[in-house]
């Protein structure tokens, strides 16, 4: 793609418009309110008005094509170019003006936008508001954050943030920054295409060609209705009884998408499933564990022994008849035999001990005789109409303790003004805890300060990329003022579910209006 083909290197005007709050696209005026650049360098030319940044919504040619259909990878007839300046600072971007607001909370949602350039360097997302009943607070930086995963370049690529913070806040605008990196090593102006920005509650990335894939469209839907999964229950010696609910009943869709989730155990141990299926026959059970965090699932067969084979990601079922070599018709995954209506219920699996540390992407499939896990496609008896589920959710395998540790903020304020100590009043640095535990700091304000907020990241691999593949390994929260009592805050057992990185922040007394505030 061409930048003089798209964009005039003189000022350009665009006109005012509308948006939707969970769906922004280009291919009219309706979706946003206005569009701009923005530049959380104060000194910015672009910000003192020195210079004006280029940016226009266009055709899009759809010269991107995928490789094994040939089909456009992006189908839309509008987006939204813009010129990266080597001019502007590192956090330089175009700006998107929201008509209706985000709201942020505690809870993380996740930003989607589809995005195309030709130059590496990380991708940033900054949301720009305030809390509405303070009138007179200036417009703030509310978040600033990376990409889950690295952008490819060269090709449309789905960057997926995650946003969240204090309760009461609210996002009136997006910038997209597609450069943050140094601008003195940014020789020449470049241009990065935008299209397609969704908010919803899915960290994974609507085009991951390859990743996991299913036999049909997620939205599908079940072709009856008196038969539905209601439940998978997990027991493991360590961590117990654990429960996902899945709600078929009422989704009525075939595919559960439950990577919030997660069950835990230790390598080494044997996990047993439980399926709440109604009617509780009829239908068969596969379980597969991405051992290799590859984006896809194995399903080697031994048809001798009528076993999953070494290393295959097939680690459990519940019956499957294919004449295997030991005179069995009909096994299951341990080798013995099964018989047809009456196999909902699959053996238990051993996690193998090698396995590090991490989430690991766990698929429970409900089907008929079919040990593909992307779902039984045969006329009149595919997974859609014979009553089945795939529900792809998260395994954590851990250990029995974890890394805690204090960061400072990237922007420069976090960390400060204040100290965090363990509960002796002594120093916090690295420490190892229990999993699974709740684990309680002290917290010092330096005079002058109090404490706003901790915003905490907890899981695995806590300095790198997000998703291995689609499959989250940390989440980061907003631990609000509520939460301190007496000089203390107790990090809930719930956010120890693997290593936890923390970072306060503290507010002037006499500035309730102070940025992430509570």
């Amino acid at each position: 793609m061409n930048l003089k083909k798209y964009i005039s290197l003189a000022a350009i005007c665009l006109p005012v418009a509308a948006f939707s709050q969970t769906s922004i696209g280009f291919e009219d005026e309706s979706a946003y309110k206005s569009l701009g650049v923005y530049d959380s360098w104060a000194g910015s030319p672009f910000m003192t008005g020195k210079l004006q940044g280029n940016y226009k919504v266009i055709t899009n040619e759809k010269t991107i094509l995928d490789e094994t259909t040939g089909e456009p990878v992006n189908n839309t007839d509008k987006m939204l170019a813009f010129q990266r300046s080597r001019f502007g600072g590192n956090q330089y971007g175009v700006r998107i003006d929201l008509n209706k607001p985000i709201a942020l909370t505690p809870a993380e949602q996740y930003v989607h936008v589809l995005i195309y350039k030709e130059k590496q360097g990380r991708v940033m997302l900054t949301g720009l508001g305030k809390r509405p009943e303070r009138t007179a607070q200036k417009e703030t930086e509310q978040f600033n954050v990376l990409s889950l995963k690295t952008v490819p370049t060269g090709t449309w690529y789905d960057a997926v943030f995650a946003i969240n913070g204090a309760k009461g806040a609210e996002v009136n605008a997006l910038v997209i920054v597609p450069d943050c990196e140094s601008p003195h090593n940014l020789k020449n102006d470049f241009v990065v295409y935008i299209d397609e920005i969704v908010v919803n509650n899915s960290p994974a990335p609507r085009n991951a060609n390859g990743d996991y894939p299913i036999s049909f469209d997620k939205s599908d839907v079940l072709s009856r209705t008196d038969r539905y999964t209601n439940s998978i229950t997990v027991t493991t010696p360590t961590d117990g009884k654990q429960t996902i609910n899945v709600d078929q009943q009422n989704s009525h869709l075939v595919y559960n998408e439950l990577l919030d989730k997660a069950f835990a155990a230790k390598p080494g141990e044997s996990v047993a499933s439980a399926i709440g299926y109604n009617p509780g026959r009829g239908m068969h059970t596969y379980i597969y564990l991405d051992k290799g965090r590859d984006g896809k699932f194995s399903y080697g067969f031994d048809s001798k022994a009528g076993t999953p084979e070494d290393g295959s990601d097939l680690v459990s079922f519940s019956f499957y008849n294919g004449n295997f070599k030991n005179g069995k018709n009909s096994v299951n995954s341990l080798g013995a035999s099964a018989v047809p209506g009456n196999s909902v219920q699959p053996p238990a699996f051993t996690v193998p001990s090698d396995l590090a540390p991490g989430f690991y992407r766990l698929r429970y499939k409900v089907d008929w005789n079919n040990i593909n896990p992307g779902g039984r496609t045969a006329n009149k008896n595919d997974i859609k109409s014979n009553g089945g589920v795939i529900i792809d959710t998260r395994l954590n395998v851990h250990a029995d303790s974890v890394t805690i540790y204090r960061a400072s903020g990237a922007d420069g304020v976090g960390g400060l003004n204040g100290d965090i100590l363990k509960t002796d009043g002594s120093d916090f640095t690295t420490e190892k805890i229990p999993f699974g535990k709740p684990y309680t700091l002290r917290y010092e304000p330096a005079p002058g300060f109090e404490i706003s907020h901790i915003v905490l990241r907890h899981g695995y691999n806590l300095d790198g990329d997000r998703l291995i593949f689609s499959t989250p390994q940390y989440d980061d929260v907003t631990l609000p003022a509520s939460m301190f009592k007496d000089g203390t805050i107790t990090i809930p057992a719930e956010y120890i579910d693997g290593d936890v990185r923390l970072i306060p922040y503290f507010s002037t007394t006499n500035d309730g209006a102070k940025q992430g505030g509570n």
